[in-house]
């Protein structure tokens, strides 16, 4: 599992990760649960960003799930969770241009933490169906 958060990275890099020729080739589901720590103040930046971003994504081929969430107790903190098809689904979501927008959008305004923007967990999904077999 690859964590990003403190210290401080842009929150895009850990996408990086997921370029890696072995994780590209691989077919297995895969999710991300990303804990975006937003500047008090900055939600409705950040809010309207993330619009536009869930509505491409949502389009694309392989995504099962990609949720966004308000955490209940506090204003500054939002769950990304996403579920897709395969690794390569995912490395081909931080191809397309909106991906590439979010980030960009993101340095501009400033709207995430410049310190701990991001937490993002990758993990693989589906193996349930192999506890129940």
């Amino acid at each position: 599992m690859q964590h990003f958060g403190a210290p401080a990275r842009p929150y895009l890099s850990f996408y990086s990760f997921v370029a890696d020729p072995e994780m590209i080739e691989s077919s297995e589901p895969c999710g991300i649960t990303a804990k975006l720590n937003v500047v008090a103040g900055r939600q409705k930046e950040f809010l309207d960003i993330m619009h536009y971003n869930i509505g491409e994504t949502r389009k694309e081929p392989g995504m099962i799930l990609y949720d966004l969430n308000a955490d209940i107790f506090d204003p500054t903190v939002f769950w990304l969770i996403e579920k897709w098809q395969s690794m390569a689904d995912l490395y081909t979501h931080t191809q397309t241009p909106h991906f590439k927008k979010t980030g960009e959008e993101f340095a501009s305004t400033g709207c995430l933490h410049p310190e701990n923007g991001g937490l993002v967990s990758l993990y693989r999904t589906g193996f349930e169906r192999e506890l129940f077999q």
